[in-house]
């Protein structure tokens, strides 16, 4: 389907491609990528279609996209698999690491083949471009997949590997820092100063610039400094989170009881401004909430409550719609998707 060039020059060439591209002219690669951002995996399939577009990274986009999009279709695995085949042979590990799944190949019906060697592939041409090329997803990657060659001393390997892990942190890969910190959560819960230390320092880049991921961990860190006296910045942070388009219904109800101090119709408004952007799923949480306060609703205008908590939740919808609008890049590429086997 394409020349084979040499791998390193490939890769150059492939990520150079995306660099150059501006967001008000951006190339078709681009837009393929944003569109499996997005998880609109149609328009990738249509994309690639429409510009016959080849190449390592697209191929694979490609092939993920046919086996989710309906991975009941078995016409629609076989051309995922030749697209992923294609991507792997041309030198992209993702692709590799994918042919070598145990669970992937069983859609694909393609189980006869040494799927460790390929697995063996997809580590080598990572610890290449991390180690030589400095890819921080590549150093990712191999730090959580690899038993390296000093793997029978268990505390040198996993230092190498933590260290790989920190290194890919400070050059940007959020997927890192996020994986870091949910291995450390539960002792920055318990105030392990060290470690809390260090999770403020890495999330304060991301923090600075609105990440709302970032915004909700620093969120969780000051909780665990001492969360009286940060109760204010705590909200700010959540607050700052959902104007940048992010947080969840789960992330602002641990906070909500002690940000409303108890106020119910506070809660209330809260509560059904979370549960309007849950149409199709509500929890009647703040039914529940009116259901166990009778006396708290009494000669309140519930309607007006509701119309300003509805205009909160479009006001918040509209945020989310702003951030998604703008262009990915490569950069925020989660390689292994959601349904797309790691294993």
């Amino acid at each position: 389907m394409i020349k084979k060039y040499k791998i390193t020059v490939f890769i150059i060439l492939i990520l150079s491609n995306y660099s150059y591209a501006t967001p008000n002219n951006p190339s078709i690669k681009n837009k393929i990528i944003d569109a499996y951002v997005r998880n609109d995996l149609e328009k990738v399939i249509q994309l690639t279609k429409e510009n016959s577009i080849h190449g390592p990274l697209t191929d694979y986009l490609n092939g993920v996209a046919y086996l989710l999009k309906e991975n009941q279709v078995m016409s629609d695995a076989r051309t995922s698999l030749e697209y992923i085949k294609d991507s792997a042979e041309a030198g992209n590990p993702y692709a590799m690491w994918s042919l070598g799944s145990d669970i992937l190949c069983q859609y694909w019906g393609n189980c006869d083949e040494d799927r460790s060697e390929w697995r063996d592939k997809a580590r080598a041409q990572w610890k290449k471009l991390a180690f030589k090329d400095n890819d921080p997803q590549a150093m990712y990657y191999y730090s959580v997949t690899t038993n390296d060659l000093f793997s029978y001393i268990p505390f040198y390997a996993a230092d190498k590997k933590r260290e790989l892990l920190f290194k890919s942190i400070e050059m940007g890969n959020f997927q890192a820092l996020s994986m870091w910190f949910l291995a450390v959560k539960d002792k920055i819960a318990d105030g392990d100063q060290e470690t809390i230390a260090q999770a403020k320092k890495m999330l304060q880049p991301y923090v600075d610039k609105g990440n709302p991921s970032a915004l909700i961990k620093d969120a969780f860190v000051l909780k665990s400094i001492d969360e009286n006296k940060n109760k204010q910045k705590i909200f700010d942070l959540y607050q700052l989170a959902e104007k940048n388009g992010g947080g969840n219904l789960g992330d602002y109800l641990f906070f909500l009881e002690k940000d409303t101090n108890g106020d119910v119709l506070k809660q209330y408004e809260h509560l059904y401004a979370k549960e309007y952007t849950m149409k199709n799923n509500p929890l009647g949480l703040a039914d529940d909430i009116a259901n166990k306060n009778p006396e708290k609703f009494k000669g309140v205008d519930i309607e007006k409550i509701r119309r300003r908590a509805i205009d909160h939740a479009k006001w918040v919808e509209q945020k989310q719609l702003e951030r998604s609008s703008k262009l990915q890049t490569i950069e925020d590429i989660n390689y292994f998707p959601v349904g797309w086997s790691f294993k």
